[in-house]
């Protein structure tokens, strides 16, 4: 399977992704983007240090220069992209496991760059093989972190959010550098650190915050020191995931249309970009704010350009992306929390009551199927689908409504596996077809 996706270039390091993979990489970006400053910065998964040489070699052979601000989450990556209006290049995997590595690639102000506007085309400069060698450019460090936290701090009144305990959990990824920053200038939040401590091996959890087990020791932890929120980082600090104060997820979409219902209602701009993973609760909450949704396929990449598209005040993916116009139409975890944090403070009210509001409607997690041929396997389940539901929704997938439950299949953008997600009126109308859809996926892709 190709290393270049959707939205990102990904594969596991050693294996599919190697070094000389990343010397092309630089070269072949450095080439597309036509600049002479290119920002790069990096996660802290063990591969990163050699993918990093190697890919800022590519880069200054090229003749473009290097704006390296180091160790860094991906959102303080399109903050520097604005800042310094230059492309940048982030080297991380985000929530895959600990062996993979990758690379998120934007233009100017942190635009993303995706198959459908520049990386087929960076994907043929690579396999071309043909390496480009001028003035070398050369490698100049900055730290970007004051003015970054400064910008994050611009969303939100930090004397409007009340005493409150939280738990951070940073899953020993990029999460713990920017929270630490950021929470040591709210003293009125007590923070409850756990896996602060960088190691990019994720020692303690896996750095997906969408799989329910990675989240078990916060939850804990949250019952027991009885606090206000848990909040959970990825492996980049892209993605957040919230717990409420009684140890339970919170799922994405629920805090996706709490957020809708503070964001929009007293903005001029109703528009919310959201992508086909969230619940049906997120459409009726844009349109009971008499909003404009636009639907959008999953990817962060595809929300950033769908809003940037559309002029969007804010955009959603059910997987915890938060996306914020005045955030360069990226994603802010920190952003989103502080927001979250200020909600609880103005209403007086637990979490899991705010959030109640939305509960009408019940969602399975996310379920996955490994595949070797992801095409082959969705074209064999479509047929079998076709005999039973004849009209299916192919956008991003497949996707089935009937009168009680709805569900969708769709191919990974970031791994070989078919996922599926089934949403109902009641557990027991989900219930009912889960088990005949597992049973179908799994022969199907066997077969």
């Amino acid at each position: 399977m190709s290393i270049f996706k959707g939205n990102d270039i990904r594969g596991i390091y050693g294996a599919e992704l190697k070094d000389s993979d990343a010397y092309k990489i630089g070269n072949a970006f450095a080439r597309f983007i036509k600049s002479k400053r290119i920002v790069a910065g990096r996660d802290n998964r063990l591969s990163s240090p050699a993918l990093y040489k190697s890919l800022t070699e590519g880069i200054v052979d090229a003749g473009a220069s290097v704006i390296d601000i180091g160790l860094v989450d991906s959102p303080a990556l399109y903050f520097a992209s604005h800042y310094f209006k230059a492309p940048a290049i982030m080297i991380t995997a985000s929530h895959n496991p600990p062996s993979h590595n990758g690379f998120y690639l934007c233009s100017n102000n942190g635009a993303s760059i995706y198959s459908e506007n520049g990386l087929k085309e960076i994907e043929n400069i690579v396999k071309s093989d043909k390496i480009i060698s001028k003035v070398k450019g050369k490698v100049t460090k900055k730290d970007i972190f004051p003015q970054y936290i400064k910008h994050l701090f611009s969303f939100v009144k930090i004397k409007n959010i009340k005493p409150l305990k939280v738990v951070i959990d940073a899953g020993n990824g990029m999460g713990a550098r920017v929270s630490e920053e950021i929470y040591k200038k709210i003293p009125q939040i007590q923070t409850i650190k756990l896996f602060f401590e960088s190691d990019g091996s994720f020692p303690n959890r896996g750095p997906d915050t969408t799989i329910e087990e990675n989240l078990e020791k916060l939850r804990w932890r949250v019952k027991e020191e009885k606090a206000d929120l848990g909040i959970s980082f990825d492996g980049d600090a892209d993605r957040v995931a919230f717990v409420d104060e009684k140890g339970e997820i919170i799922e994405g979409s629920l805090i996706g249309a709490l957020l809708v219902d503070c964001i929009i209602k007293s903005s001029k701009n109703k528009r919310v970009v959201y992508t086909i993973g969230c619940s049906q609760i997120m459409r009726e909450t844009i349109i009971k704010n008499k909003g404009k949704g636009f639907k959008e396929r999953v990817g962060h990449s595809f929300v950033n350009a769908r809003m940037i598209k559309e002029h969007a005040l804010f955009g959603v993916e059910h997987t915890g992306h938060y996306f914020y116009r005045d955030n360069f139409c990226t994603e802010s975890p920190i952003i989103t929390s502080l927001i979250i944090s200020t909600i609880i403070s103005n209403s007086k009210r637990p979490i899991s009551s705010l959030v109640s509001n939305y509960k009408k409607y019940y969602m399975t997690k996310e379920i996955s199927f490994p595949t070797e041929n992801t095409s082959s396997a969705m074209e064999k389940i479509k047929n079998v689908l076709l005999l039973k539901y004849p009209k299916i929704d192919t956008f991003d997938g497949l996707f089935i409504s009937s009168e009680n439950y709805w569900f969708r299949i769709r191919p990974s953008q970031t791994e070989s596996k078919i996922r599926l997600v089934i949403e109902g009126k009641n557990q027991q109308a989900v219930n009912k077809v889960r088990d005949d859809l597992v049973k179908m996926i799994k022969e199907s892709i066997a077969n």
